[in-house]
C-alpha cells in the first residue's frame, strides 16, 4: 500500500471524510476515547468531524452526561462516551494507580490519607448535584487533608480511577464532579481480555491503517497484551504492508469518499497524536514546530493527509503558519476549513 493510500484511509476511518457518527457522544465511542488535554481543542476535535454540530452542542453532550471528559489512556484526559467510561477504567486504572506510586509518595499521600480522602469526597457528593472542584477542596481541607502543591489534582484523579467520582461537566471554566454511581451508567460486563480486545477493535476501526505498536503506545498497554487483543479481533481486520511494516485496518477497507482536501485540526488531535510513528504524515524535520519540548501538540494544518503547518487564533481570525509554500489548489479548501472553524465557535 502506498503512503498516499494509507493516509486516504486514515482520513476516512478518523471520520474526517464521510463521517458516519450522528452526534457528539458517538464520536468518542467510535474512537474508544479521544485525547482531551485542552478543553477547547477537544471540543473542536469532535466538531471538525461532525459538521453542523457547533461548540454548544458538544458542550451540551458533556453537561447532560452523554459525554465525559475524564482521565483514561496513559492517565491523561480524554473524551469518552458515558457508557464506555467504567469498562475503560476497569481495564486501565490498576496500571495507572501503580504507575502513580512515586507521585503519591512525593506529595505525601499515603494509603491512609487516600482512603480518608475518598470517604470525605463520597460524603461531600452524596445526594448532591455535580459540585465544583473548589467545593471538594473545601471539604477536604475541613477534614484536615491538605490540597496544596498538586495534592488536590492527585486526590481527585485517584478518586476517579477508583470509580468513586466522575467529572461531570463544568460551571463556567471550573470542572464539576459527581458520584460515579449518579453520573455514569452501569459497566459493560467485559472481562479483562474482552476489554483489551474491544479497545483494539475500536482503535483500528478509527485509526487504521495503524501498527500494533501504534495501538500499544496510544493505549499505554504492554505490547504483549496488545498482541493478545489483536489476535482476538483479527477476523474483523485486514493487514497490509507499507514502508516495511504491517498495518491493520477494518475489513473491508473503506471505499473512496468525497471530503475536504484540507483541515485545520486541533492541538492534541488523534490524527497525529495517536501514532507512534508519525513520519508518514509529518516530516521529522518539522516535529518541533508541532510538538514542543514540553509535550504540547499545536493545532495543525493538514492538506491531502499530510501535516503542512500549524495555526492559531489571532484575535478574531485564524493565523496560518505553513512550513513552506502551499500549492495553489490548497487555497480554496483552506478557506473553507477556516469558515468551518468559525461556524463551530460562532454558530
Amino acid at each position: 500500500m502506498s503512503p498516499a493510500e494509507l493516509l486516504r484511509l486514515r482520513l476516512l476511518h478518523q471520520q474526517l471524510r464521510a463521517p458516519t457518527c450522528a452526534e457528539p457522544a458517538d464520536m468518542p465511542a467510535h474512537f474508544g476515547a479521544m485525547q482531551a488535554q485542552d478543553y477547547a481543542q477537544s471540543l473542536w476535535a469532535v466538531g471538525v468531524r461532525l459538521p453542523g454540530n457547533p461548540a454548544p452542542a458538544v458542550e451540551q453532550a458533556l453537561t447532560s452526561g452523554r459525554l465525559v471528559r475524564t482521565w483514561l489512556l496513559r492517565g491523561t484526559l480524554h473524551l469518552a462516551a458515558a457508557a464506555d467510561v467504567r469498562w475503560l477504567l476497569t481495564l486501565l486504572a490498576p496500571r495507572l494507580i501503580a504507575g502513580s506510586a512515586a507521585v503519591y509518595r512525593a506529595r505525601e499521600l499515603d494509603a491512609e490519607t487516600i482512603s480518608r480522602s475518598l470517604r470525605v469526597l463520597e460524603q461531600a457528593l452524596s445526594g448532591q448535584p455535580p459540585q465544583p472542584r473548589r467545593a471538594l477542596a473545601a471539604a477536604l481541607q475541613q477534614a484536615g487533608i491538605r490540597t496544596d502543591e498538586q495534592r488536590l489534582y492527585s486526590l481527585l484523579h485517584r478518586a476517579v480511577l477508583a470509580q468513586l467520582i466522575s467529572p461531570a461537566g463544568r460551571q463556567g471554566a471550573e470542572p464539576t464532579y459527581a458520584l460515579a454511581d449518579d453520573w455514569l451508567p452501569p459497566c459493560v460486563p467485559f472481562t479483562g481480555p474482552e476489554a483489551v480486545a474491544e479497545l483494539v477493535r475500536r482503535y483500528f476501526q478509527s485509526h487504521g491503517p495503524a501498527t500494533l505498536a501504534d495501538f500499544a503506545g496510544w493505549a499505554g498497554l504492554p505490547l504483549g497484551l496488545a498482541r493478545q487483543g489483536l489476535e482476538a479481533v483479527r477476523p474483523g481486520l485486514v493487514s497490509v504492508e507499507a514502508e516495511g511494516q504491517t498495518y491493520w485496518l477494518p475489513e473491508p477497507p473503506a471505499a473512496e469518499a468525497p471530503g475536504p482536501a484540507a483541515y485545520l485540526l486541533p492541538g492534541f488531535d488523534e490524527y497525529l497524536l495517536a501514532y507512534k510513528n508519525r513520519e508518514l504524515l509529518l516530516d521529522p524535520a518539522r516535529t518541533r514546530q508541532v510538538l514542543t519540548v514540553n509535550g504540547i501538540f499545536r493545532p495543525i494544518i493538514v492538506v491531502d493527509g499530510r501535516v503542512v503547518g500549524t495555526w492559531r487564533w489571532a484575535g478574531e481570525r485564524v493565523e496560518l503558519a505553513p512550513f513552506g509554500a502551499l500549492p495553489a489548489q490548497a487555497a480554496a479548501p483552506l478557506a473553507e476549513a477556516e469558515q468551518r472553524l468559525a461556524r463551530f465557535w460562532q454558530p
